[in-house]
């Protein structure tokens, strides 16, 4: 299943373990996961947290308060291997299916987290004003525009310009409703690439 990861989200599950790890808890949560998306400090996920105020040093501070430490000595290769991080781990394989996405990256571990619903992840992200719901519509703007604008085809000669207002448009559209299956999502910037 990680063979879909990219580098990055690879790094941010081994970063979550560590913490945990370092913090002798028995398993890999929503909480340690969202401590390496923080600490990595990089990627989709950051972008979006940051664009919010909560950057990674803010977010940092907040889990800090939260997470006490444990008396647990569990490896590593446990820790990710734990009921915990494995739903974690689908959740974020979930996510990346319902975008159809073929990868998996940094957005994808956060919409995991977020679905978490009322644990320090949860606590954290709420006493810096931020709802899910923010979060969500940043991510899929982000996606959105990251879909349009790389895929978007390039205007030739005596055809006119690339019509980026329909795109925006589309971009608002996911946003809006994140929770559009992600076929339907894919549509929507398919049919509006094929018109620009």
């Amino acid at each position: 299943m990680l063979d879909r990861f990219t580098d990055r989200a690879k790094r941010v599950l081994a970063l979550g373990v560590r913490t945990a790890q370092s913090l002798r808890h028995d398993h890999v949560g929503p909480e340690h996961l969202l401590w390496g998306l923080a600490e990595d400090g990089a990627g989709v996920a950051v972008t979006v947290l940051t664009t919010l105020g909560a950057g990674p040093e803010r977010l940092l501070a907040e889990l800090r308060q939260r997470m006490e430490p444990g008396t647990a000595e569990v490896p590593p290769d446990q820790l990710q291997q734990s009921e915990p991080a494995q739903a974690l781990i689908a959740r974020a394989c979930k996510e990346a299916d319902q975008l159809s996405h073929h990868f998996i990256g940094t957005e994808h571990l956060l919409l995991a987290v977020l679905a978490e619903g009322d644990g320090v992840a949860s606590l954290a992200l709420d006493a810096l004003n931020i709802e899910p719901d923010q979060i969500r519509q940043g991510i899929f703007r982000m996606i959105a525009a990251e879909t349009s604008g790389a895929a978007r085809p390039r205007p030739t000669p005596g055809h006119g310009p690339v019509n980026t207002g329909e795109f925006a448009l589309a971009a608002e559209v996911v946003a809006a409703w994140p929770n559009l299956p992600g076929h339907v999502r894919q549509a929507i910037v398919s049919l509006v690439r094929t018109r620009g």
